[in-house]
């Protein structure tokens, strides 16, 4: 589970361990009642009334159980909290192609405005290089570039013009073309 908890402070919650009777029921029952017996052992030393006795042991017993559960709750998850930039909370945008009896997903990391303009650059013949989309002013950073035209090779959206030469570039499949289209007259994402 990721939560969002400020614009660039990310939590990540994960299980320790799977929750068991013993470690969620029993350990806390058996430390809620030692606590409750040691307390009303010494209380005992100077109240002779059994009825306020057996008030004391029940209310420490309470008292007792909810602070370790709370307790338990608390080491049960590790909680991870991390800054980021504005380009990593974005969600990828999610594109589904559709191949006669097949569907691949792609999930392309960046923003609808920046894969729309490659996708149309794409369908007007553009070339996709890193040179020509990577850089100062530019809409991705190298990796970037590399992670969604990987996505989208392995959707079959786009292929290597030369298997052996990557050099050559890309080209846009026919299945390519529309799902470029799909991209092109989809609505954006909402941005949270």
């Amino acid at each position: 589970m990721i939560r969002i908890t400020d614009k660039n402070l990310q939590e990540r919650q994960t299980p320790t361990r799977p929750s068991s009777i013993e470690s969620d029921v029993i350990v806390p029952a058996s430390q809620a009642l030692f606590s409750a017996i040691v307390v009303t052992s010494l209380a005992a030393i100077w109240i002779r009334e059994p009825t306020a006795l057996a008030a004391i042991f029940a209310a420490v017993t309470a008292a007792a159980w909810f602070l370790l559960l709370t307790d338990t709750r608390r080491l049960l998850r590790t909680v991870e909290r991390y800054i980021t930039d504005a380009a990593q909370q974005q969600r990828p945008l999610r594109l589904e192609i559709n191949t006669g009896n097949t569907t691949k997903i792609a999930h392309l990391p960046a923003d609808h405005r920046h894969i729309r303009a490659l996708a149309e650059a794409a369908l007007n013949g553009k070339p996709l290089t890193e040179r020509h989309w990577t850089g100062s002013g530019k809409p991705f950073t190298k990796r970037e570039f590399r992670e969604i035209r990987a996505e989208l090779i392995r959707a079959g959206i786009l292929r290597w013009r030369n298997q052996n030469a990557p050099a050559q570039g890309v080209i846009v499949t026919e299945a390519g073309r529309e799902a470029l289209q799909q991209i092109l007259t989809a609505p954006p994402q909402s941005e949270h």
